[in-house]
């Protein structure tokens, strides 16, 4: 103890100006590790925030696709187990589920918290095909809903996993029409519910 008390007394002495007289300051080796040191806690606190709106975002995600699945068994129980009919993109065919005089879906159509995902670039939408899907197959009239979403969610609820592909039926996404069988479901990103 004695030892480290001798070293803070050295240590932290007042510094002599070249007149003899004490004077009270840093060395420049100090502010340059105490620099070094907050440049690095905050390197981890951006980092570790990044890392948490992507999982902010995920579980929005996942919420909005399981509001938009009530919603859809609660217009399937109104029109005799038929979903809504496929139209020219996700806003405008899940549109239907929010106006009219049956409303299943008060607070709107969700879309994707990222807005690369969602709004219109000079190419069109930055990054459509991450967008959420919507799929039916009027045959069966089974329907699937996805989400890509950014980080693995480490549980095991959705479709993850038991279907490669839709394969046959309509999809859209915010865009529009996209292939059934571009629709995947085999990794565990990919967030997937639905009636199959």
């Amino acid at each position: 103890m004695r030892l480290l008390i001798t070293y803070f007394k050295v240590y932290f002495s007042p510094l002599k100006s070249r007149s003899g007289n004490k004077r009270r300051g840093f060395t420049l080796i100090e502010l340059l590790v105490t620099i070094s040191i907050i440049g690095l806690l905050s390197t981890l606190a951006v980092v570790s925030l990044n890392n948490a709106r992507g999982k902010a975002r995920d579980s929005k995600r996942m919420y909005d696709l399981s509001i938009v699945r009530t919603a859809i068994e609660l217009y399937r129980f109104d029109h005799n187990d038929y979903s809504p009919s496929i139209d020219t993109d996700w806003l405008t065919t899940l549109g239907k589920l929010s106006t009219g005089d049956d409303i299943y879906l008060p607070s709107g159509t969700p879309i994707d918290p990222d807005p690369r995902r969602t709004k219109v670039g000079s190419g069109g939408i930055i990054e459509a095909e991450k967008s959420y899907v919507y799929c039916v197959n009027p045959e069966t009239d089974f329907y699937l809903l996805r989400a890509d979403l950014e980080e693995d969610p480490q549980m095991s609820s959705g479709v993850v996993g038991d279907i490669v592909s839709y394969g046959v039926g309509q999809c859209v996404n915010i865009a529009g029409l996209v292939e059934g069988s571009d629709v995947k479901c085999k990794t565990a990103t990919d967030f997937c519910i639905g009636r199959l």
